[in-house]
């Protein structure tokens, strides 16, 4: 293609890869599966061992532990699985993002602490705004737009449709 007269052709900027010399040896991603495996590992075994002291039952009379201690169990054993897969697989150098792992939890804690205070459009532009702060590449135009549209959504859902008592704003220091 021919450029045109006193217009250039503009290409992407090129992007860097990651190196694995520059990541970090315990955020890799294969390290990343060997620590979620290890969390289902200790989660799936509190459950089991809590679960256990509501008493079993059998499977024709369970009782009401049966749920959660073979919950606990199948919880437990997919970490063991994802563990033993994570220690098999080679160390690619894949960096983890940590900011959807701190700013989404952060977002439903941002929900709990504003929603009674000041009103629920509020606390929904926050959380949206917060939430879309994970990820990279949002222009602000499209923050805004999906802000907008979890407003219009949320208040159509839960006041209208839903009728639960949500005011819309409230000030409450």
């Amino acid at each position: 293609m021919l450029p045109i007269r006193g217009h250039r052709r503009r290409h992407a900027p090129a992007r860097r890869a990651h190196s694995p010399r520059g990541a970090n040896p315990l955020l890799t991603l294969p390290r990343k599966n060997l620590l979620a495996g290890l969390f289902c590992i200790l989660l799936g075994a509190f459950i089991a061992w809590r679960g256990r002291s509501y008493g079993i039952g059998t499977l024709e009379a369970p009782d009401p532990g049966f749920f959660p201690v073979a919950l606990g169990t199948i919880l437990f054993l997919c970490g063991v699985g994802l563990s033993i897969g994570a220690l098999k697989q080679p160390d690619v150098g894949v960096e983890l993002n940590l900011r959807p792992y701190l700013l989404i939890p952060a977002a439903l804690v941002l929900f709990a602490v504003t929603i009674d205070r000041f009103g629920l459009i509020p606390s929904v532009a926050l959380v949206t705004i917060v939430a879309t702060l994970s990820l990279r590449g949002h222009s602000l135009r499209a923050v805004l737009f999906l802000t907008c549209c979890m407003i219009a959504l949320v208040y159509v859902v839960f006041v209208l449709m839903l009728s639960m008592p949500l005011k819309p704003f409230m000030w409450r220091p």
